[in-house]
């Protein structure tokens, strides 16, 4: 009875299950590597590994739940995932915690990441019906790609990054789903003039200071507040040698000048004890250390 319990839970597709577990053994070395700072921070070595170890333990405990469920329960997991995330993201929008000039956090998280797996589960849904009947693929393809877009741009509002992940993912089902490359098109098209309009609020006005004079009078023009550190990122990517640039990206440039091709190991980066964010936005530089 026992086997056969664990034989429902890893039975499916190895090679996924594979993929899986490798990146839970990359998280636990590159979270081990990063998490010097923070440790001194909470006075505590054991601490936040244990945390990472939890967030470990409760997903392999969801992903166990959904390979033993029906089809019909994983869809109203999804429904009910895709509106607690959707309430949760606007909620933070309104009045959630800033980090910075972003509201993404609540006491619980940032709810953009639950919002992008009921995406996920929802977009899933959707294509897998547009495969089984074209026709549902010709009626309602752009009424889909809007609702999945709208979701996409709210969460962009705050979180670009997490934004371009769920477009990333989303395009993705389409390819594998057989999405005509037409109505692709025409959809990642509509997606970059739309980024474009909404970045382009960014040089309306000389400066930050300006902007956030016309917002607090204008409380709508706050959702364009992130297109202006957008912007910065982006000039200071693409500005000209001589310009100096800030000490996290500087120190993130040297962690993985430091790790060569042949880096030491896990556990070894200098830059994690002088990165403020090493175990957050710059994870990767002390990875490649």
């Amino acid at each position: 009875m026992e086997n056969n319990f664990f034989k429902r839970i890893f039975s499916g597709d190895k090679v996924l299950w594979t993929f899986y577990l490798a990146l839970v053994g990359i998280s636990l070395l590159v979270t081990f590597s990063a998490l010097a700072k923070l440790s001194v921070k909470t006075d505590s070595t054991v601490g936040p590994m244990a945390g990472h170890l939890m967030s470990i333990g409760i997903g392999l405990v969801i992903v166990a739940c959904i390979q033993i469920s029906s089809f019909s329960k994983i869809r109203l997991l999804s429904l009910a995932v895709f509106g607690a995330g959707l309430l949760g993201v606007v909620y933070v929008i309104l009045s959630g915690t800033d980090t910075g000039d972003a509201s993404r956090h609540t006491s619980m998280g940032q709810p953009s990441v639950l919002l992008v797996l009921g995406l996920i589960l929802i977009g899933a849904g959707i294509f897998n019906a547009f495969v089984k009947d074209r026709n549902l693929e010709k009626r309602f393809f752009y009424w889909s790609a809007l609702l999945l877009g709208g979701c996409i741009f709210i969460i962009m509002i705050d979180n670009l990054s997490t934004a371009i992940l769920a477009t990333v993912t989303v395009v993705a089902m389409m390819i594998v789903g057989g999405i005509s490359f037409k109505r692709m098109f025409v959809a990642f098209a509509v997606v970059v003039v739309g980024f474009t309009l909404f970045m382009s609020v960014s040089y309306m006005f000389d400066d930050k200071n300006e902007f956030d004079q016309y917002a607090a009078n204008h409380s709508y023009m706050k959702i364009f507040r992130r297109a202006y550190t957008w912007r910065s990122r982006m000039d200071s990517f693409l500005v000209e040698d001589g310009k100096p640039e800030n000490d996290q990206s500087r120190r993130a440039k040297i962690a993985i000048c430091s790790g060569g091709w042949l880096p030491n190991g896990p556990s070894t980066s200098n830059q994690r004890y002088r990165m403020p964010e090493a175990y957050s936005d710059f994870v990767f530089s002390i990875a490649a250390e």
